[in-house]
């Protein structure tokens, strides 16, 4: 499903992505957006744009949904560690 952020094993990110982003399903009418297991967002498009997000390793997925089924998303892992400006 081409995720973004990515699911990635141990590694932080150092900025948090404006928006998540996702392949879109040619079949699906809505996506549940999970964080950290709770549900998010309810969608008609393939991004979202997350909260203030903090420091800390992360899960996220995405659900499909159309009349008929829901297709439960892969979860995903990612860190954030944004680093402090340093002091000149």
């Amino acid at each position: 499903s081409n995720p973004n952020p990515a699911n990635s094993s141990g590694t932080y990110l150092t900025s948090v992505p404006a928006t998540f982003t996702w392949n879109a399903s040619a079949t699906a009418t809505s996506y549940d957006v999970y964080l950290d297991g709770v549900k998010k967002a309810t969608l008609t498009t393939n991004s979202w744009t997350p909260p203030a997000i903090a420091d800390a390793f992360h899960t996220w997925r995405v659900d499909s949904h159309n009349a008929e089924l829901v297709t439960t998303g892969t979860t995903c892992n990612f860190g954030v560690e944004v680093s402090p400006a340093l002091a000149s």
